[in-house]
């Protein structure tokens, strides 16, 4: 297994604390051999190590802030075939994607990019899906780039079909208590996408000019 801080060959690991922040410190990190799920109740979420779950299981993050921090030779969560789900803990909280915003779950487009499979690209047993957000949270807006696999204009064909192979994460899922939005000059790069607005409108336009380089890049709607 490895040296881990927490570890478990085949079983589960679930850890709930009403710490003000849950640091993951480097040299130690996650390791369950089935699903994983860390909940912080007092506030944030240092990931410093890497969290990993057996393939094609679950890994769960709840906190309100997140700082998932680069890791040596990898990914700083990996689910080889499986789903990661990040959500806020407090209900109506909103999420912003791309860049650090104040009073939200922020994600950094560098954060992302952090997300994936195994391989020190995360391209090797690529997860499934990333979830981000659930029925009770607040707005998301995408504030930055969102690159789940590699960094390739929509126009190219070729280019996208390969792409799906090497994606760090083959599809995102983004769920709002309210609306989805996209700022103008940011870009999504994955093969699926499903995003639903409970209580507000799902606009997911980068402003870009038809066939852009700098344009999202999706190539399915999915359930």
């Amino acid at each position: 297994m490895g040296a881990f801080g927490i570890g478990t060959a085949t079983g589960e690991v679930r850890l709930t604390t009403q710490a003000t922040t849950l640091t993951v410190e480097a040299g130690g990190g996650i390791r369950a051999g089935t699903d994983a799920l860390l909940r912080v109740e007092g506030g944030g979420l240092v990931v410093d190590a890497p969290i990993r779950v057996g393939a094609t299981r679950s890994l769960t993050l709840l906190a309100d802030e997140m700082a998932l921090n680069a890791v040596a030779g990898g990914m700083t969560l990996v689910a080889p075939g499986g789903t990661e789900r990040l959500q806020a803990l407090t209900a109506g909280r909103a999420i912003t994607l791309g860049t650090e915003v104040a009073g939200t779950l922020s994600l950094t487009s560098a954060e992302l990019a952090r997300i994936g499979g195994t391989g020190a690209n995360g391209a090797t047993d690529a997860a499934q899906r990333l979830r981000i957000g659930g029925d009770a949270a607040g707005a998301i807006t995408i504030t930055g780039d969102v690159l789940l696999r590699q960094d390739v204009g929509p126009s190219d064909a070729a280019s996208l079909t390969a792409a799906i192979g090497g994606a760090r994460v083959a599809a995102l899922e983004l769920v709002s208590g309210g609306g989805i939005t996209q700022d103008a000059g940011t870009r999504v790069n994955v093969a699926g996408l499903a995003a639903r607005g409970l209580g507000g409108d799902v606009l997911l336009d980068d402003g870009a000019a038809p066939g852009a380089a700098s344009g999202n890049a999706i190539d399915r709607i999915i359930a």
